[in-house]
């Protein structure tokens, strides 16, 4: 999705078993778009990782108190990493 609300549509329309969440999003921001998100049945326990450049402990405890299930240093980490951290909450299906 190109921006907070859209994402936030896709997710409800979609349901995935995993939503990858980015913090700086125009339209909304990652925060707001979990909130949203968590307002709707399906949202309230959908896996969500969070995906940030910020090193602010603020945000980050806002966002685990909102039932994030990991979160991600957008800067520190390769795509193997977030391949890794996605079999991890969505196991593959054979």
């Amino acid at each position: 999705a190109r921006n907070g609300p859209e994402g936030l549509k896709r997710a409800e329309e979609l349901q995935p078993d995993l939503v990858i969440l980015d913090y700086m999003m125009p339209g909304k921001d990652g925060l707001e778009v979990l909130k949203d998100l968590r307002e709707d049945e399906w949202g309230k326990t959908v896996e969500v990782i969070f995906a940030t450049n910020t090193y602010d402990t603020s945000f980050i405890n806002t966002a685990m108190a909102l039932n994030v299930h990991d979160y991600i240093m957008k800067s520190d980490v390769s795509l193997d990493q977030i391949t890794e951290l996605v079999r991890k909450y969505v196991p593959l299906h054979t």
